[in-house]
């Protein structure tokens, strides 16, 4: 059995990014007048930053455990932990894509999709033991014929 949890730095680069992203759309709701169009810019603007923060919490407590008989994920936020799971044998479907952040394509991500019993999980790259987890979905490919 492996655990995995999402590489520190690149949360840490999302955290930056929505920090900096929130405090300038913030800063920009703030000082625009009470009910002008600039607090309808940049007031949705910051609750985009808001959302990819707290999307970017729920990374950072994401754990992923690898077994032989499958892979289950675990989100621990505070006093809560969620716990979902998935059987090597219940996969009935994978989506692997390429996300490309040049023009050439010489450089960017991986997503990983794994649907079965009614469990969809989505890793990407950074995933911490992300080859691991390819291992482990191409070997129940070739089980499950």
């Amino acid at each position: 059995m492996s655990g995995f949890r999402f590489d520190r730095g690149s949360l840490r680069r999302d955290y930056i990014r929505a920090g900096i992203g929130l405090f300038l759309a913030a800063g920009g709701f703030l000082l625009a007048d009470s009910g002008s169009i600039g607090q309808y810019v940049f007031g949705p603007i910051a609750l985009i930053f808001v959302a990819f923060l707290a999307h970017t919490a729920i990374r950072g407590g994401t754990y992923y455990d690898l077994t032989v008989d499958g892979i289950r994920r675990s989100n621990a936020l505070g006093p809560y932990t969620r716990t979902k799971g998935m059987a090597w044998r219940d996969l009935r479907r994978v989506s692997l894509r390429y996300f490309s952040t040049k023009r050439d394509r010489s450089n960017g991500w991986l997503q990983l999709t794994l649907v079965g019993s009614g469990t969809r999980f989505s890793l990407d790259s950074t995933l911490d033991g992300f080859d691991a987890v390819i291992a482990a979905t191409a070997a129940a490919i070739r089980d499950n014929g």
